[in-house]
């Protein structure tokens, strides 16, 4: 498993351990992308990430929500956007 992806593992149990959801939801939703990631390149068997190809799955996250913020601004939904900026910047912690 790369370092970046065993650091974020280790986030995510100390966000679950100090009740943290906002922080527990989107490294949730950034390790499931990885595991995403890891099975359209399997190939023979298992495949792991290099920490290379973790930064190109964090990068698609961030990306994603910087969409869905200007969808949520256009869309007059402020509170909506508010939460994707904080996952925003939760996630730019491991770029």
């Amino acid at each position: 498993m790369a370092k970046l992806l065993e650091q974020i593992n280790q986030n995510l149990v100390k966000a679950m351990k100090s009740k943290d959801a906002e922080t527990t939801s989107a490294l949730r939703m950034l390790i499931a992308a990885a595991r995403n990631k890891e099975i359209t390149l399997r190939q023979d068997g298992k495949a792991e990430l290099s920490d290379e190809q973790a930064l190109e799955v964090v990068s698609s996250e961030i990306k994603k929500r910087r969409d869905s913020v200007e969808a949520y601004t256009a869309g007059n939904r402020p509170e909506l956007a508010a939460k994707e900026s904080a996952e925003i910047k939760i996630l730019q912690k491991y770029l």
